[in-house]
């Protein structure tokens, strides 16, 4: 096969992967040979067995697509942004499956060298870290990449998410509500925003302070009205983002509660 079909070959590759993992499997054109296809092949049969097995025994399965996709890696004639993107799926079907070759895929894909990957390493490192109950290390990590200005801005704003939450799991909740309104404010997404905004006002509403958290969700409300009044596909998004706002629907329920209460006492009474 020569070189431009072999490379055309791995390009397809690599959009199989990136597509099939989230849904419907696209395969690959039949014209390659060798260890490419053998090795896609049993990649595909190890998805194929995972999606068909019971979802409380999938780790065998898992582990077998991980090595699957290791094994694709190693073939010859593939680019280094293909080969990141097979290692990062292995990695992330080791560390589903709980093993520790997960992390240490994550580790080698955090170096600078692996380009728009390593961001996403160094995240699942700290995701890693903090699954472990390692919170200050995890806290780190993710206030580093938040920091990096060579991360994507979506990167570094996933990661801002994870220290407010990491702040929350340390009981550190004032440092929590500060990222948690810097992310509300400025966040690239919308609907991120959003999301920042709902988990402020579930904040104070969990210490008992719910006109504080009217405050937010009508704060909320007003910084989010450009792009949910739009008729876009982000318009729609951000609506129903509004729409399903945990702190609204306990708000919600609480006034019910209340409500409530005056007919309790009287058929008492």
């Amino acid at each position: 096969m020569s070189r431009l079909r072999r490379r055309a070959a791995a390009a397809a590759l690599l959009l199989a992967l990136l597509v099939g993992t989230r849904g419907s499997y696209h395969p690959v054109p039949k014209e390659r040979d060798g260890d490419l296809e053998r090795l896609d092949r049993q990649r595909r049969v190890a998805r194929r067995r995972l999606l068909a097995t019971d979802p409380q025994r999938r780790d065998p399965a898992r582990m077998a697509l991980a090595r699957a996709c290791e094994e694709l890696a190693a073939v010859p004639g593939l680019s280094p942004r293909e080969r990141g993107h097979l290692l990062a799926e292995a990695a992330r079907w080791w560390s589903s499956a709980g093993n520790e070759r997960g992390a240490q895929l994550w580790r080698q894909l955090a170096e600078p060298a692996w380009g728009e990957i390593s961001g996403r390493a160094r995240l699942e490192l700290a995701h890693h870290l903090r699954r472990q109950g390692a919170h200050e290390e995890a806290l780190h990590g993710y206030s580093e990449l938040a920091l990096d200005s060579k991360a994507t801005h979506s990167m570094r704003d996933r990661a801002r998410w994870w220290c407010a939450r990491t702040h929350e799991l340390l009981g550190e909740q004032a440092q929590a509500r500060r990222a948690w309104l810097a992310l509300a404010l400025d966040a690239g997404d919308a609907c991120m925003r959003v999301r920042a905004w709902d988990r402020l006002g579930c904040s104070y509403l969990a210490q008992g302070e719910s006109q504080r958290a009217r405050e937010i969700l009508a704060r909320c409300e007003r910084e989010c009205m450009r792009e949910g009044s739009e008729r876009t596909p982000t318009g729609e998004r951000v609506r129903a983002a509004l729409a399903s706002m945990t702190v609204r629907r306990r708000l919600a329920a609480q006034e019910q509660s209340k409500k409530a209460l005056p007919k309790t006492a009287s058929g008492r009474s």
